[in-house]
């Protein structure tokens, strides 16, 4: 029977739908495929303290508030170590500047959504924090509308931030006075081009009063401008018409790989406001562009090997940007989550396949041998893996972070097929390592006795191992008796004003004091007005992430209250610390720290030479 022309036209068109969502249907696993690369890359940034690095040391909670925001909503879950050591270091060290202030407050929101019903306590301090920072938040707000920093000049870029944090928090119940939000959209409109009126105007909006608009400002202008009216009580028709007047300018201009008016800067807060327009305003595309597409293409072409997109904090922006799509399904294909780390797969032409599975430590097993190698060597009885009759396996490390030569991980001749032969093993040091296996069988041919298969390499990721040890550093942040004292720190030298010598006990591992290439006495010293009686001095080593190469302490001399002398020895390990405990009897009120000796650099390098933390505990009994 001839199809009739219903039927045709009815294939044509299932033939064409299935032809435009092959496209849509790459870009989403591409973009599922990323995210989980970029929460993983996350996950291996954070730092010994529970944060993560930014190279401006005075914004490290801002930071750390950020990352952790993008990990939560990119479904890692609120009990994952990560997010426990992030919420530590926040509650450690206190946000000051506004977008600090202003992020913490989104990024405990976020957790709080997502906490057991059983962390009542945690559930309590959150709350009371976030009711403290909407108050500071509401105290910085200036005359004129704005946010300054607050101690410097009133910009955009604070105002967003401040906005999207008042009404998260207004959303959740706490209190913010009307005339926050109308001096919040005085101040927007205020930075804005002056020509609003006429059939179709654009005006783009700008950092400061007197600059010329950005795309990334005026972005963030749209999005705070809807705030204000959603939020509002009063007619909010001019702010309305504002808000369209910067629409269109943003649309009239709108790029993906670029921030309008500011080419090459901040292009990954840019998408990341971009996405705030598109995901409150509920549109698909500014002007007769997808943004969400556009957007994504861009910046999964744009993520580096490691998974990052350069930074902490444009991996953050990033990875809030490409959740947008996904928020409706799981991030992975497979339904798991991005922060699990699963590796290998079976391979039914290689001799013998490897699994893994953790963070550090990590599962190692047999998961398969090789069709070729069943079919040959299989047995009736002995071994159950396969059929063969296994005798030996040995686990080899080839490559990774501190190796060498190969070096044996792991051997056993005990009938282990019941459980493919797993082994759990924890790496000293983050990192990618390459293992295989060597697996002795009994051969079923007699005149072949002991027949050796080997893996193909197996390539795991190991985070920080020790988890409950990485808490508990985060954790101790909040018992430093520095905190909260007024703090006089000098140096012999500083390598450049983001090490100076203050960030040698500012309550964080992530900064640090460096001392200057050429200073061949290095110290530094510290007094503060109230004495300490007892406890314990800490000392740690500056972290990998500073910019600058430099050596590590080996020897250091203490001197307490200028004239009792003691010598500690610092390990070579930048995980780990040194030591001075302090008896009972004894008051402290200054220390000065001279690096007597260093450890060899294995790439030979003499100095620079620096601090990352000096830190005060109080005796146990005292906690």
């Amino acid at each position: 029977m001839r199809p009739n022309l219903r039927s045709i036209v009815a294939s044509a068109l299932v033939f064409w739908s299935l032809v435009a969502l092959a496209p849509a249907q790459a870009l989403r696993e591409r973009v599922n495929e990323a995210i989980d690369r970029g929460v993983l890359n996350l996950l291996d940034e954070q730092e010994l303290d529970g944060s993560w690095y930014l190279h401006r040391p005075r914004y490290q909670a801002g930071q750390t508030a950020l990352c952790m925001q993008a990990l939560l909503e990119c479904d890692v879950d609120a009990g994952h170590p990560a997010i426990r050591r992030a919420t530590a270091y926040l509650m450690a060290i206190e946000p000051y500047y506004t977008y600090e202030v202003a992020v913490t407050i989104i990024a405990y929101l976020e957790l709080l959504e997502r906490l057991d019903a059983r962390e009542k306590e945690l559930d309590a301090r959150l709350r009371e924090r976030i009711g403290k920072y909407v108050e500071m938040l509401i105290e910085y707000q200036e005359p004129n509308g704005g946010f300054a920093y607050p101690d410097r000049v009133i910009d955009m870029s604070n105002v967003q931030y401040a906005a999207m944090a008042l009404r998260n928090a207004a959303l959740a119940g706490y209190d913010v006075p009307q005339k926050v939000w109308r001096g919040i959209a005085d101040y927007t409109m205020s930075v804005q081009e002056r020509n609003v009126r006429g059939s179709r105007p654009e005006a783009g909006i700008s950092y400061v009063e007197a600059r010329p608009p950005s795309g990334s400002m005026t972005a963030a202008g749209v999005a705070t401008l809807f705030l204000c009216s959603e939020q509002s009580k009063r007619n909010t028709s001019s702010w309305v018409t504002h808000r369209e007047a910067a629409l269109r300018w943003l649309a009239a201009r709108f790029t993906a790989s670029d921030n309008p008016g500011q080419p090459g800067a901040w292009i990954y807060y840019y998408l990341y406001a971009v996405e705030r327009v598109g995901a409150y305003l509920e549109i698909d595309t500014i002007g007769d562009v997808p943004w969400y597409e556009a957007g994504a293409t861009w910046l999964v072409e744009q993520q580096t090997g490691s998974g990052s997109w350069h930074s902490p904090e444009q991996t953050s922006f990033a990875l809030l940007f490409l959740k947008r799509a996904t928020s409706n399904a799981p991030s992975t294909g497979g339904g798991k989550k991005s922060s699990d780390q699963s590796f290998g797969e079976d391979d039914p032409t290689a001799m013998v396949s490897l699994r893994g599975f953790g963070e550090n430590p990590l599962r190692i097993w047999i998961s398969s041998f090789g069709e070729a190698e069943s079919k040959e060597y299989g047995v009736e009885s002995g071994g159950t893996l396969g059929g063969l009759d296994v005798r030996s396996v040995e686990y080899w490390v080839d490559s990774g972070p501190g190796i060498g030569d190969p070096e044996l991980l792991w051997r056993t001749e005990e009938d282990m097929s019941a459980n493919r032969y797993v082994y759990e093993h924890e790496f000293a040091r983050q990192g990618t390592y390459s293992v295989r296996a060597v697996v002795r069988i009994q051969s079923p041919h007699a005149d072949e006795g002991e027949v050796e298969l080997t893996s193909a390499p197996l390539e795991l990721r190991a985070r920080r191992g020790d988890q409950t040890r990485l808490l508990q550093i985060a954790r101790n942040l909040s018992r430093n008796l520095f905190l909260g004292q007024e703090m006089r720190v000098r140096a012999s030298s500083f390598f450049d004003e983001d090490r100076a010598a203050k960030y040698a006990a500012d309550g964080t591992l992530t900064s640090g004091w460096l001392a200057a290439a050429g200073d061949r006495t290095p110290f530094v010293s510290l007094a503060w007005n109230e004495y300490f009686k007892g406890g314990r001095i800490e000392i740690a080593h500056l972290q990998p992430n500073n910019a600058a190469p430099v050596v590590l302490p080996k020897r250091l001399r203490v001197t307490v209250n200028g004239r009792d002398e003691f010598e500690v020895e610092m390990p070579a390990d930048t995980n780990l610390f040194g030591h001075l405990e302090i008896g009972a009897r004894d008051k402290v009120r200054g220390l000065r720290i001279d690096v007597l000796s260093v450890h060899e650099h294995p790439e030979g390098l003499e100095g620079p030479v620096g601090i990352g933390e000096i830190s005060y505990f109080p005796p146990p009994d005292e906690d």
